[in-house]
């Protein structure tokens, strides 16, 4: 016996925020994404400002811009 469980690609991927306006060594972003289904692995690009990272794993847009 073979079972095959085909599961679906995760959709509709949002955060909050339309947009982030922040201030160089001042502003604390910290932005979660919501989505269906399950993420492997999140990425961006283009690159974010220095000093603002994605988390891999949680997809979480976080820290102060230099």
């Amino acid at each position: 016996t073979i079972t095959v469980n085909n599961i679906a690609a995760p959709s509709d991927l949002s955060y909050n925020e339309t947009a982030i306006v922040a201030i160089v060594n001042v502003t604390n972003i910290n932005s979660t994404p919501t989505v269906t289904g399950t993420v492997s692995n999140y990425s961006i690009s283009p690159a974010l400002p220095n000093g603002v990272s994605i988390d891999p794993n949680t997809g979480v847009i976080s820290g102060i811009p230099t």
